[in-house]
């Protein structure tokens, strides 16, 4: 309506703090498949994700120093397995960060961790150890790869520790890295600007302050109300702590973790309100993209883009990836944001920010309505070299995305009028050469995991991942066996985790949900009869934080011959729990940063006392009650948190296994059918309808197992 109105004044005269540009983030295995895709495919990706003035024209991009460790939708791999071992040349992070480079040479490049190989301080994070595997993910990126890493973080969401950041720094400086500091990447707490009010060679060490989701996630970013509403006074003297504190602030981890219009609405507020409420200079989204298999349940769909069917091609421009273009195509890192009143909210509900370039001739305003409860008119009252100048409109809204407008408005007397519709993005510019992608792209149509599938691993180069497979805990490489190229599992030991996210025994994935009738083979080597491997089958989905084999089927066979076919049902019950202040005993399971979980079964629980129980509500009923109490499981976690589980074992005996050869295992479902055969032979036959489609897997233990001759048909 009309009767509604904003008027701004944007006054070049009233300048702001400097814009940092916008990035995303790839950690947590969430970009896992975009290297299996086939060219020119995967160019045409790479392009709308990093290309300036093409897609969402990133201008910084961060990754995750691999750690061997689970860190959201599975594990990346780390440069370095054990103290002795070095290789710049595994996973995809260091291809990312090139082909970003190749696209922008001016992105700028960030590292964090997420977890660490056990071998690190001996399981403690904050160690000499970690601050030169740090230092030598930079000094990779640079002699191997000839990049310059120009940030790096401390410990994703974690507590800091004071003195780790400093030898950090003294680390970077002794070996002339110019590399710097960005701090804590906690979750909205800025409390590291008071530890660096007090300690100068702290203030020194850390070049930028930031924080994660400082307006909150999901509905807090939607409900219009200041962060400072949500989270108090205290809240905001710190933050005013931070402002003032001399050093750029930015979102160091944000988003809503969706690609589509809901995801893109959301971004659009988190780009324009992270400056007005928060003065963030820079935000970084994860993901980047969403290229991990549509089952794992972390997220789901969480980047600005989807491409997770690489044996397809298929990829999706999605609605998020053109939230973050109305920013990133408009105003360039280095420009300034406009303050007294050139950012705000509007009458009906949107918001607003202004931007402008070092000369104050070009402007940018970007303007969102995404959640206002009607249109209204926004009046710009223009002061400065860019009143006289013509202004375009480009505009996404929930089916229309980046649109330029036919229209080309010239202000009079330094005065603009546009209408805004509700549900919808703005950019109003003087700048030209914006583009949306490339219309002439043919996309691949979306195709279901190709059966059969084969792979004996011989056309890759050692220490790479093979196509199509997501490590979700260890990690599965290929490496030179005796002549021929098997599959390793190569992590020792479960390592340093990030405590979002927690280990299971070692496995990989494969497939899609799609597959119902299969069955899934390989050969597998193992060294001792202490050791195991297990084929799996049917995996509905993976859950984060599930410490034990996934939902669906699973065929484990000991070195020893021993084998049971287990299936894991979907959490009983979780919650929190005073148990570490009240069973002290309990503390002794969680000694280091490697020991975050403990497993209990039925037997080690039946003669606990009722009070112990107790502890974990609902546990006492389950564990005196159920039916199938011999089922249950009970996990306990170093944050003080409990889960239950029921995993039933469908059968179990013994099988010939050798340790000094090859060993064939088989897991194949037919209907409600499902048979194990170890060696050719039928170990076992089954009845059960849980679960009737998903995902194919390959595991072990936390040792080195080899496997070859995968097969699934």
């Amino acid at each position: 309506s009309e009767d509604h109105r904003t008027v701004v004044i944007v006054n070049a005269n009233v300048e702001g703090r400097m814009y940092e540009g916008m990035g995303a983030l790839s950690a947590g295995a969430s970009s896992r498949l975009l290297i299996d895709y086939p060219e020119p495919t995967r160019s045409q990706i790479l392009d709308y994700l990093f290309k300036p003035k093409f897609g969402a024209s990133l201008n910084h991009f961060k990754v995750e120093i691999g750690g061997d460790v689970n860190s959201t939708c599975g594990t990346e791999p780390s440069h370095q397995h054990t103290r002795n071992d070095l290789n710049f040349d595994r996973g995809y992070e260091f291809w990312l960060m090139k082909e970003a480079k190749k696209r922008n040479e001016r992105i700028v490049l960030d590292a964090l961790p997420w977890g660490a190989p056990a071998w690190i301080g001996d399981g403690n994070l904050y160690s000499q150890d970690m601050a030169d595997y740090v230092a030598g993910f930079v000094m990779g990126a640079e002699k191997h790869h000839g990049l310059d890493v120009d940030y790096v973080g401390i410990w994703n969401e974690c507590p800091y520790d004071v003195e780790y950041i400093k030898l950090l720094r003294r680390t970077l400086d002794g070996l002339n890295l110019k590399t710097k500091i960005a701090a804590a990447d906690e979750v909205r707490s800025y409390q590291i600007v008071k530890d660096m009010l007090r300690d100068p060679e702290l203030y020194a060490a850390v070049d930028v302050v930031g924080t994660h989701y400082p307006l909150g996630q999901g509905e807090d970013l939607y409900n219009g109300k200041s962060v400072f509403d949500k989270y108090g006074k205290d809240y905001k003297i710190v933050w005013k702590e931070a402002l003032d504190c001399g050093k750029p602030i930015w979102s160091l981890e944000d988003g809503p973790w969706k690609g589509d219009w809901s995801g893109a609405k959301g971004i659009a507020k988190i780009l324009i309100r992270n400056y007005i409420e928060a003065k963030m200079v820079k935000t970084i989204t994860w993901s980047l993209i969403s290229s991990y298999h549509g089952n794992i349940t972390a997220m789901n769909q969480s980047g600005l883009m989807l491409a997770n069917t690489p044996w397809s091609g298929h990829y999706e421009l999605q609605p998020a990836l053109w939230a973050m273009a109305h920013v990133t195509q408009f105003a360039e890192p280095g420009w300034k944001y406009i303050e007294a009143g050139a950012n705000g909210y509007l009458s009906q509900g949107g918001s607003y920010t202004s931007i402008m370039s070092p000369d104050q001739k070009d402007l940018s305003i970007i303007v969102e309505t995404v959640d206002a409860k009607e249109g209204e008119t926004l009046e710009l009252n223009l002061i400065g070299g860019f009143s006289e100048k013509k202004f375009t409109v480009w505009r996404t809204d929930e089916v229309n995305h980046f649109v330029k407008l036919p229209l080309e408005i010239e202000p009079r007397n330094g005065k603009l009028s546009i209408h805004l519709d509700k549900g919808a993005i703005y950019s109003i510019t003087t700048t030209t050469g914006q583009r949306k992608g490339d219309a002439s792209l043919i996309i691949p149509e979306k195709k279901n995991f190709p059966l059969p599938y084969a792979d004996d691993f011989e056309s890759y180069e050692p220490d790479k991942l093979p196509r199509y497979t997501s490590d979700i805990a260890g990690c599965f490489e290929v490496a030179h066996q005796n002549g021929n190229k098997v599959l390793r599992q190569v992590s020792p030991s479960k390592g340093i985790e990030w405590l979002g996210s927690l280990n299971a025994e070692p496995f990989t994935i494969i497939g899609d949900m799609a597959m119902s009738d299969y069955s899934v083979a390989f050969d597998v080597k193992l060294a001792s009869e202490k050791e195991s491997a297990s084929v799996m089958g049917r995996i509905p989905n993976i859950k984060q934080n599930q410490v034990i084999e996934p939902s669906g089927y699973v065929l484990k066979v000991g070195g020893d011959g021993k084998f049971r076919l287990l299936m894991t049902l979907p959490e009983i019950k979780n919650g929190k729990s005073e148990f570490r202040k009240t069973w002290a005993e309990s503390n002794r399971f969680f000694t280091n940063h490697t020991k975050n979980s403990k497993i209990f079964t039925y037997d080690e629980i039946k003669n606990w006392p009722d009070e112990r129980l107790d502890l974990f509500e609902g546990a006492r009923k389950l564990f005196t009650e159920d039916e199938e109490k011999e089922d249950l499981l009970l996990i306990l976690f170093s944050a003080g948190v409990y889960q239950i589980y029921k995993q039933k074992s469908l059968a179990s005996g013994e099988v010939d296994f050798d340790l000094t050869n090859w060993n064939r295992l088989e897991l194949s479902f037919s209907g409600e059918t499902i048979t194990g055969y170890v060696n050719g032979k039928k170990s076992c036959q089954v009845t059960d309808s849980t679960y009737k489609t998903g995902l194919a897997g390959i595991g072990a233990g936390w040792h080195t197992a080899i496997f070859d001759n995968l097969s699934i048909k």
